[in-house]
């Protein structure tokens, strides 16, 4: 089966097929499960890039209000530099896909609910 040996090619000829009207000659099964795994890669960058930010978010807070004290010249650059990309990330992955923005609530407490908190 070509999407087994050849997966670019596989694409090729669905997008031929597709362009052409050839619907019945479609590899619906694979087609139906290459269109999930778009989605489900969406999320999972999505989720990935939150989980960084907020790591990055509670290194800065720790590391900028401990090493301020013991260096007066610490600004932080790198930590600040890498929350402002990561933020400018998830914006334009969020205005390429809308549909992830009601998600990230979601991701957030679930997020929440899977840390553990030290004493807890």
């Amino acid at each position: 089966m070509l999407y087994e040996e050849d997966y670019l090619a596989w694409t090729q000829q669905q997008i031929g097929l597709l362009q052409t009207g050839k619907l019945e000659e479609l590899d619906l099964k694979n087609l139906v499960e290459e269109l999930k795994a778009m989605g489900r890669s969406d999320h999972r960058e999505l989720e990935s890039r939150l989980i960084i930010l907020i790591a990055h978010l509670l290194k800065w807070e720790w590391q900028f209000n401990r090493l301020q004290s013991q260096w007066a010249e610490f600004e932080g650059k790198s930590w600040r530099n890498s929350i402002t990309e990561l933020r400018i990330q998830i914006k334009f992955l969020m205005q390429k896909v809308p549909s992830l923005g009601p998600k990230v609530q979601n991701f957030l407490n679930q997020f929440l609910q899977r840390i553990q908190l030290p004493g807890n």
